[in-house]
């Protein structure tokens, strides 16, 4: 049986392929003195991958995620090389 979900304080570097980049960085940051994590959990890569081979309707979702981060990145872009121009950076 897989464990879908793993509390920042099972995770830590050797959980990289379990958790991801990310959640193992938050595992390791949990576990420093002085930096405050707020509880919480990772889905495993096993989770994600298992929801995205059984689900078209999932996929699609992310697609349309995906393509409207695309274009919100460039309006992004586009507008802070405009603000660099005006103050002449470029």
């Amino acid at each position: 049986m897989h464990s879908f979900m793993l509390s920042f304080q099972e995770i830590d570097k050797t959980k990289r392929m379990a958790a991801g980049g990310k959640g193992a960085n938050l595992g390791e940051l949990s576990r420093i003195d002085g930096i405050q994590v707020p509880d919480g959990f990772c889905v495993t890569t096993e989770a994600y991958k298992r929801i995205t081979d059984q689900s078209p309707a999932f996929n699609v979702l992310l697609d349309g995620q995906i393509l409207s981060l695309t274009r919100m990145g460039r309006k992004i872009e586009a507008h802070f090389l405009a603000l660099l121009s005006m103050l002449g950076y470029t």
